[in-house]
């Protein structure tokens, strides 16, 4: 990723749900222990929660170890995001102050919406996996007025001038980049942001600096 320009990454593991969301996050701290550039995005499921306070425990450890997002993929992991069976995962990370991230396609813009309301502090960032956000404007455009804790990531926001309607139009300051490496070019996510007729100060901002 430095040979990109990146100088920071959230990765994530794989495994954590072709496998199993423990064990992907135990590997993948594990592996980015002793890499000061790199931080975990780890994967949570009801199952993997234990009891309420054991659960909280397991969070806090995972925050300890480098775990600064939480993603959920219900579709994969056969679960659901209605509140109860997620309400207490959610609330705790609202508490912890993480975010959380989701694939628009492992859901629905309902659900989005009602998370959204039911948890105003938790920040949500929606990554456009594995289809194009620009099949769904009419609901995230909709959904960014309405909601200030949902965020969207870059990397598949390829409608022409998204990223201008978005930050300039609107004037919403709430993307988040993402590059999809290494099954995307980060290039392509890069020169995305680089091209787009904004102010620089606000590109680099989404770029995290």
């Amino acid at each position: 990723l430095s040979s990109y320009g990146i100088r920071r990454a959230v990765v994530s593991n794989r495994r954590s749900f072709t496998c199993s969301p423990f064990v992907g996050n135990e590997e993948l701290i594990s592996w980015i222990g002793n890499c000061e550039n790199l931080f975990a995005g780890a994967v949570l499921s009801p199952e993997i929660g234990f009891p309420p306070n054991e659960l909280h425990k397991y969070i806090d450890k995972l925050i300890e170890q480098k775990v600064v997002l939480v993603r959920l993929f219900p579709k994969k992991l056969n679960h659901s995001l209605k509140k109860w069976e997620m309400g207490d995962i959610f609330s705790y990370l609202e508490y912890r102050n993480v975010p959380l991230m989701l694939w628009h396609t492992e859901t629905d813009w309902d659900t989005i919406s009602e998370i959204c309301s039911e948890y105003p502090n938790l920040e949500i960032i929606i990554e456009g996996n594995d289809k194009k956000l620009l099949y769904h404007n009419r609901n995230y455009v909709q959904l960014l007025r309405r909601h200030h804790n949902l965020y969207i990531e870059t990397h598949n926001l390829v409608q022409y001038l998204g990223i201008e309607y978005i930050a300039g139009q609107l004037a919403i300051d709430r993307l988040v980049f993402g590059s999809y490496f290494p099954f995307n070019d980060p290039n392509s996510a890069i020169f995305l942001l680089m091209a787009a007729d904004i102010d620089k100060k606000l590109k680099r901002k989404i770029a995290g600096e």
